[in-house]
């Protein structure tokens, strides 16, 4: 099968509407040749919108979207040169496997012959030479996701978008094709935009993550990025879990710290845009440690064990501190075995795994 060079793809200031609705306003990403892009966030939050603007399926009435460099807004869907992959697959269940696969390249009027070899050649990149005679229905779930992802594949497209490929599979299932899809991606070597609500797929498949809500890109980085270091508390608490306790910006020695009277804690703030009062402290339940931290790179809380669910490769914990403030911390089970007769707890954390965010940002 022919190679196409990988294509970058630019998201210029487009817009969207539909009727007085706006999904995305003056939305803008660049996704580099080869790269495999997640677009993350909750319902509703304009993401497939702008995977079927990028496909032509949405025509936004401003900006522009370029295919390496060159305009497709006033291109339609069926000259785009794009795969794309939904979430039902979108199979008929009329047409045998090998049907399915290359009905693209009927409708693009290829000899028969070639159609033949291209449909042959990517069933045995996808293990699927032995399902070719048979329809969607005598297909396992996994089965049939790869016959939708070769039929996507078939004509070697520029671009190729999936849109939460994985939600109709079960857990198990869905973990094992995070790794086949991210295999594929990388032997075909093109450019991709997958979009899902699920932030373990979001961060195990992506090069980069962009974490969107409200038809607004809020962060977009390399998935160890946007979990450790997000920029903004909605991502802080949408993509992972997060503790969050409220305290205040005060100015300090120097520079402005972040103040938790109860129980107490003094952080000096880096330098830049902190504004002066309410705000919260993020921490992650894996960041917080049983036992003390020295003062210096740190701080100890004490608190009451107040519930533990086990996590299957490890635990969680409840611990209740001053004033009623509960968090949780994530265990390993050897951890656990020492908990087992304790009713009290001293817990600890580094100032480097907090993230401090003005209360005004938090509901954004």
């Amino acid at each position: 099968m022919t190679e196409n060079k990988p294509q970058s793809v630019e998201i210029d200031q487009i817009s969207v509407r539909f009727g007085d609705v706006f999904p995305i306003r003056k939305l803008s990403l660049d996704i580099g040749a080869g790269e495999l892009v997640s677009i993350l966030g909750p319902s509703g939050c304009g993401k497939t919108t702008t995977l079927r603007a990028v496909a032509g399926f949405n025509h936004p009435f401003e900006g522009d979207i370029r295919i390496d460099g060159k305009s497709v807004i006033k291109i339609p869907a069926n000259a785009r040169d794009i795969g794309m992959m939904y979430q039902s697959y979108a199979l008929f269940p009329h047409k045998t496997v090998a049907e399915n696969v290359g009905f693209g390249l009927k409708m693009r009027g290829l000899p028969k012959g070639e159609i033949v070899a291209r449909v042959r050649e990517i069933l045995g990149k996808f293990q699927l030479r032995q399902f070719e005679e048979r329809l969607p229905g005598q297909l396992s779930g996994g089965q049939q996701q790869r016959v939708a992802l070769a039929r996507a594949l078939v004509f070697n497209p520029r671009v190729l978008l999936l849109d939460e490929p994985l939600a109709a599979l079960d857990k198990k299932l869905r973990s094992e094709m995070q790794f086949e899809l991210k295999r594929i991606q990388r032997e075909y070597q093109i450019t991709t935009m997958f979009v899902s609500h699920d932030q373990e797929e979001a961060l195990s498949l992506s090069d980069r993550v962009a974490v969107m809500a409200n038809g607004k890109i809020l962060q977009i980085d390399t998935p160890s990025e946007v979990y450790d270091r997000p920029t903004h508390r909605f991502v802080a608490d949408f993509v992972g879990n997060a503790n969050f306790l409220t305290g205040r910006v005060k100015e300090g020695e120097g520079r402005r710290c972040f103040e938790l009277e109860n129980p107490a804690v003094r952080i000096q703030l880096p330098e830049g845009d902190f504004p002066l009062g309410p705000a919260e402290m993020m921490i992650r339940p894996e960041r917080l440690r049983l036992g003390a931290v020295g003062q210096d790179n740190g701080f100890t809380w004490r608190g009451k064990l107040r519930d533990r669910v086990f996590l299957g490769n490890g635990l969680r914990i409840m611990v209740e501190l001053e004033l009623g403030r509960t968090v949780q911390l994530d265990l390993s089970p050897e951890q656990d075995r020492g908990l087992a007769d304790k009713s009290e707890v001293e817990i600890g954390c580094l100032y480097d795994d907090v993230r401090i965010f003005p209360l005004e940002t938090a509901s954004r």
